[in-house]
């Protein structure tokens, strides 16, 4: 199952937003935005459809904290899904959560579960209702649309009808899969690697194949697949070469007492063995990141916020690359402050959405994933603009003189730039900037050409250019030129709206 939308009211600054996610997703956006809002709304979902809704809530504060701006009178949500091609199955599912007055209780008010037609694509039908619930008052339908209404005496006003007409005794088949799914559900949030932590300690032995929410029960699933498959194993073990060398030989998981068991790293150069009390919390991480998306049999949906936290830069484009494999087989969806493993994504578009707070509340944005290194004007800081290397596509390149290994060029460059941006390159960058985005793009254009310009020279002498825009001009072109490279010699030129031309003097 995957979610292609997901419409949310009234849930924390999430007052209004409709989400459109893909297969491979990253939420970009500055602290405060609302990304983790997003998360923990699946994370709600996942709960209601377990029958832990009360509970949930409760470890919330209540639904004054986390409904909007403590006023809103309701959280609602509702999400379309896809399935395996070929399986007939649930597409809608609505759920509303009425506050009861200023406090911290609340009742289901409305629930909907519907599918199409088999044969909607050639005679459009209303969707097939599978359960449908006002309040106390609910019905549920079995495979030959035979309603069922269920005695208000069964009916928790707290609980979803979803998590408690999915047993085995419902006579429809698409309720307990599609509640499986949803229940099914992993959000990931911060790992807690203290001393203390349980995933640090020695484990019960027994076979667990995917990892809780809280990540402590990660021994033993990396006991469970790393002694059982083998292409995971050999997964895990060349990942953690790339990232800490030739020297890491294997894993190993020795009995610590009755029924435990622990983790243990070999390294070649040492003769002993690495318990997970000694190692660092950023290898720690890693291995959960790793074991998560490395997963043969992941959760349908799997989402994870900042996975880059306590990780060197050198280990995301490894991380990148599971989550681009783990989108092969589940639904992922990362958030990130991370302008490097933004750039981690060679080769593979994620869907890319933007997280912004305006007026209260979180506006999101997805665009094209063409533009994933676009300078976005609402990122308030300047050091990930130029790690994304937008000014590396906004007038500079490498020269054929620049390239790695060529030490003709008596200029320094980035070794972070690996590949000659050529002018097929930059004209696919320009080409494919949204409208909305064009003017703040001339604007860094009109610099390049500003500065490059024999009226750059004698601007002092001009009263629309004081000596000190000229001079604080050419120190910036000095440092984009220092970091990135050669400056194109010919500048860039817009045509209409929309358009831009890239001289062929351009190499």
């Amino acid at each position: 199952m995957k979610i292609t939308q997901l419409d949310i009211e009234g849930f924390r600054s999430l007052r209004n937003v409709s989400w459109f996610p893909g297969n491979l997703n990253v939420i970009i956006g500055p602290n405060g935005s609302g990304k983790s809002n997003l998360l923990q709304l699946l994370e709600l979902i996942s709960v209601s459809s377990q029958g832990r809704l009360g509970r949930y809530i409760q470890s919330l504060g209540g639904m004054d904290p986390i409904v909007w701006d403590g006023s809103a009178p309701s959280i609602k949500y509702s999400l379309k899904t896809n399935h395996n091609e070929g399986e007939p199955a649930p597409e809608h599912y609505e759920l509303e959560i009425a506050r009861l007055g200023a406090g911290s209780s609340y009742k289901i008010k409305k629930e909907l579960l519907t599918k199409s037609h088999e044969s909607q694509k050639t005679i459009k039908k209303k969707p097939i209702k599978i359960l449908e619930r006002y309040s106390n008052k609910a019905v549920i339908l079995d495979e030959t649309e035979h309603t069922f209404a269920t005695p208000e005496e069964f009916i928790s006003e707290e609980e979803s009808l979803l998590s408690i007409a999915s047993g085995p005794f419902t006579n429809n088949r698409y309720i307990h899969a599609f509640q499986r799914d949803l229940a099914s559900i992993a959000v990931y949030h911060q790992l807690n690697t203290n001393q203390d932590a349980a995933i640090r300690q020695p484990t019960v032995s027994r076979m667990e194949k995917r990892v809780d929410p809280d990540g402590q029960n990660l021994i033993s699933v990396l006991h469970t697949l790393y002694s059982g498959d083998r292409d995971f194993k050999n997964d895990i073990n060349s990942a953690m070469k790339a990232a800490f060398g030739d020297d890491f030989e294997e894993l190993v998981f020795p009995p610590a007492s009755d029924q435990r068991i622990q983790m243990r790293v070999r390294w070649k150069s040492l003769k002993r063995e690495q318990s997970a009390t000694e190692l660092s919390d950023g290898t720690l991480r890693f291995l959960f990141l790793l074991t998560v998306l490395a997963n043969p049999s992941p959760a349908p949906i799997i989402a994870i916020d900042e996975p880059e936290t306590g990780l060197h830069p050198s280990m995301l484009p490894l991380v990148a690359e599971f989550a681009v494999d783990a989108a092969n087989r589940c639904q992922v969806i990362l958030t990130t402050h991370s302008p490097q493993l933004l750039d981690a994504f060679v080769g593979t578009q994620p869907t890319t959405t933007v997280a912004t707070w305006q007026d209260g509340e979180t506006n999101l944005q997805t665009l094209n994933g063409k533009i994933l290194d676009y300078w976005l004007q609402e990122y308030s800081f300047l050091v990930p603009k130029l790690e994304l290397g937008v000014f590396a596509y906004l007038g500079t390149r490498l020269c054929e003189k620049c390239q790695p290994g060529n030490e003709g060029c008596q200029k320094k460059i980035s070794k972070r730039r690996e590949t000659m941006i050529t002018k097929e390159r930059l004209k696919i960058k320009i080409d494919n900037v949204q409208d909305e985005y064009l003017d703040v793009l001339y604007r860094i254009i009109q610099v390049f050409e500003y500065a490059q310009s024999p009226e750059c020279m004698i601007a002092e002498n001009q009263s629309s250019v004081s000596p000190i825009q000229v001079q604080e001009t050419q120190e910036w072109l000095a440092f984009i030129n220092k970091t990135y490279g050669c400056l194109a010699d010919d500048p860039i030129k817009r045509g209409k709206q929309g358009v831009f031309e890239v001289r062929e003097a351009i190499q």
